[in-house]
């Protein structure tokens, strides 16, 4: 999923970004936008799961429970 963003204002250290048709609104911080970025430009968010990383982080939650299972016998 690709998300538009238009970068409305700059206001201290984040950047006012107008998303979904200028109906919602997110501060971002601005050393996270691209260089040279500035007002009025657009830019484009990419959105997906990270299959991997999910499954790695399930696998070290149930470790950690396992652990807590343990020391609770």
């Amino acid at each position: 999923m690709q998300i538009k963003a238009i970068i409305d204002r700059i206001e201290g250290n984040y950047a006012i970004l107008l998303l979904d048709r200028e109906e919602e609104q997110i501060q971002w911080p601005f050393s996270m936008l691209p260089d040279k970025a500035k007002e009025g430009e657009i830019i484009l968010f990419d959105i997906f799961l990270d299959n991997k990383a999910t499954e790695q982080r399930k696998e070290e939650i149930d470790h950690l429970w396992g652990k807590i299972d343990k020391k609770s016998i």
